[in-house]
């Protein structure tokens, strides 16, 4: 807030409180990138913002137009309601998909969580904590069964008739509408991207995938792969690990897809 308010103030700028209140939340998400900057990254929302605000103002006639500049929080997010919307958002992103109603009672329970902590003026690392990032996604071609994980127990199932990297992207928009990330992109790879072809080059590649992933979704599809090879164990061990670091843990969401047999064994062979 300090770096906001002295930008302000050196560019004569104003802004509202309700606006000041959303480019805190924005730098919020983007703080979930890689490479994340203070001063920079305010720089950068202000000139966007500044914009956004001489956008608004053109559309103004011009004897009402103000001669100072108070930014609304419209000019920090154009879409800066988007949790009041989510319910909405979630129904409908959902309402050609057959047999979700679980999925999205599921999500909807999860936006609730997020909105009441941040009434409560709770930190979005105490609703990560609430909230769970991390899914397998497991089925044929063309269906998914989102195994939701709770803590390190997989405590609910359900079966949805569309498409595993479909699902992501809309888990994508949800997570988004609730301010968990800071973009609804979904990078997508295979296990075999993950794992080394030779000791000690499993980490590096995991931590480079999840870096570039950072508020975004991580897709990893043919999952169970990761339990086969000479340097499987390496790759779910680091797997867990980077899960469990400050750095990544709830800043974006993981799914490990691939079909129903295989991820079973997976599962079985990596209960944690």
């Amino acid at each position: 807030m300090k770096i906001l308010e002295l930008k302000l103030t050196q560019q004569n700028l104003d802004a509202t409180p309700d606006a000041k209140t959303v480019a805190i939340d924005t730098l919020g998400r983007a703080r979930n990138r890689p490479n994340f900057g203070n001063g920079g990254e305010v720089e950068n929302l202000l000139g966007k913002a500044k914009v956004n605000h001489r956008k608004r103002q053109s559309s103004i006639p011009l004897e009402q137009r103000s001669g100072d500049i108070v930014l609304e929080p419209v000019d920090f997010d154009p879409d800066f309601d988007r949790a009041t919307k989510a319910d909405v958002n979630l129904t409908q992103l959902f309402s050609d998909v057959v047999g979700s109603d679980r999925t999205v009672k599921k999500l909807s329970g999860y936006q609730k969580i997020a909105r009441v902590m941040r009434k409560k003026g709770k930190a979005q690392r105490d609703i990560r904590d609430l909230v769970p990032t991390n899914f397998i996604f497991k089925g044929p071609p063309g269906m998914s069964v989102i195994v939701f994980i709770l803590a390190d127990l997989m405590s609910n199932r359900c079966s949805i008739g569309t498409g595993k990297t479909t699902t992501a992207r809309k888990m994508g928009q949800v997570y988004y509408d609730m301010g968990f990330l800071s973009s609804t992109e979904v990078v997508e790879c295979s296990a075999s991207d993950l794992i080394g072809q030779y000791v000690g080059q499993t980490g590096p590649k995991t931590r480079k995938l999840f870096e570039k992933a950072l508020g975004k979704v991580l897709f990893v599809d043919e999952a169970y792969r990761l339990s086969e090879g000479s340097y499987a164990k390496e790759a779910i061990d680091e797997l867990v690990g980077v899960l469990t670091q400050e750095q990544f843990k709830g800043k974006l969401i993981v799914i490990l897809a691939g079909y129903d047999r295989e991820m079973n064994g997976l599962i079985a062979a990596n209960p944690g």
